[in-house]
């Protein structure tokens, strides 16, 4: 899961809606820690993927996200957190996961969270041919049924990003 924490940052250092966030993942004692860089995208990526969301001009709001789930132990951590601040997120989960763990899925969704396809297999698009990479994806989607994707790794071509964009 992504998840990053900031607290008492000086003002040019928070992050705001649409900023391109770099996470470093390293172990943190049960959880994960994550180190988070602001970085503008390079016009050439979005150049290279004008049909993806750069920016959200929404300076109320903040997104909270989390991937590759669910996860027992996190995954029920993070609903209870979401619950006692009264928040939703969207949870990118993959289809490996939904099928082994079904019933913390549900309880994703029972709770009102949206939900987003992160592949079945967590797969790097770049390592993947285009036919194995969709397929992959579809999979997911069978047992996902939504709209919204986010590639691993934050890892796609242009050529996967042109085929997924006629569904996502």
């Amino acid at each position: 899961f992504h998840f990053a924490y900031k607290a008492n940052a000086p003002e040019d250092r928070l992050l705001k809606i649409g900023d391109f966030v770099l996470s470093l993942s390293m172990p943190y004692s049960a959880g994960v820690f994550f180190l988070v860089m602001k970085l503008k995208p390079p016009k050439i990526i979005r150049h290279l993927f004008p049909s993806l969301i750069w920016e959200i001009d929404d300076p109320e709001g903040v997104f909270l996200t989390f991937d590759d789930g669910p996860t027992p132990g996190i995954t029920e951590w993070i609903l209870a957190m979401l619950e006692k601040y009264d928040a939703k997120a969207t949870f990118f989960v993959l289809g490996k996961n939904v099928e082994a763990y079904p019933d913390l899925f549900r309880r994703i969704v029972d709770a009102g969270h949206k939900v987003g396809n992160h592949t079945y297999s967590h797969q790097k698009g770049w390592g993947m041919s285009l036919e194995r990479y969709i397929e992959d994806v579809d999979f997911a989607n069978d047992l996902i049924h939504s709209e919204l994707f986010r590639p691993p790794y934050a890892r796609i071509t242009p050529a996967q990003a042109r085929a997924l964009s006629q569904r996502y």
